[in-house]
């Protein structure tokens, strides 16, 4: 059985939930891009905390500041757009109500590194480079978070790897886990 990912002490990785599925405590499962820890022995009919709510880039709840922000139209981004920049100065700021929230985008290579910081806290960096294009893929996540309304503001560094060809990065939609429960605790990636 995989390990769930950067984890030491072995916990179970058992990949996405399935409602057919009997979980142990310390099991770990995915759903829409958040990973959950089973809290207690349950079954896969016990429901994931909450839901997850998917919401699109051309959703109020995420203001783009700065003049670099574009629009890429493309059927294989989810909701046919993705929004991308390159300028260093330029940043998107999520407001939700949650416990959980996940961001998803492409990856491609000309794409860099974002930084992302929640609720003013201290902020992560994390690369959208790709060799190819792949749009749709975890970008980040928060892991567990206090039910309540949270800010998550995403910054252009203006930074790549080195294998990179330029510095954009790009959102096409963030996930947010609604509310906890007492059998799934959301867990950091």
């Amino acid at each position: 059985m995989p390990e769930y990912p950067d984890n030491t002490a072995g916990t179970p990785w058992l990949g996405a939930f399935d409602a057919g599925t009997a979980y142990k405590t310390g099991d770990v499962v995915s759903h829409s891009g958040l990973v959950y820890q089973a809290a207690d022995d349950t079954t896969g009919s016990t429901p994931l905390p909450g839901g997850t709510t998917l919401v699109e880039d051309t959703d109020g709840s995420i203001v783009f500041t700065g003049s670099g922000w574009a629009t890429d139209v493309n059927v294989l981004e989810h909701g046919g757009t993705q929004h991308y920049t390159n300028h260093s100065t330029d940043y998107a700021t999520i407001t939700f109500t949650g416990v959980g929230i996940a961001i998803w985008g492409t990856r491609q290579g000309n794409f860099g590194n974002a930084r992302y910081a929640l609720d003013g806290g201290g902020p992560v960096t994390a690369s959208q480079y790709g060799a190819g294009s792949t749009p749709q893929q975890l970008l980040w996540s928060s892991g567990a978070l206090s039910p309540g309304s949270h800010t998550l503001v995403i910054t252009c560094l203006g930074t790549h790897e080195s294998s990179a060809s330029d510095n954009y990065v790009g959102l096409d939609y963030y996930v947010q886990s609604n509310a906890s429960n007492a059998h799934w605790t959301p867990v950091s990636l």
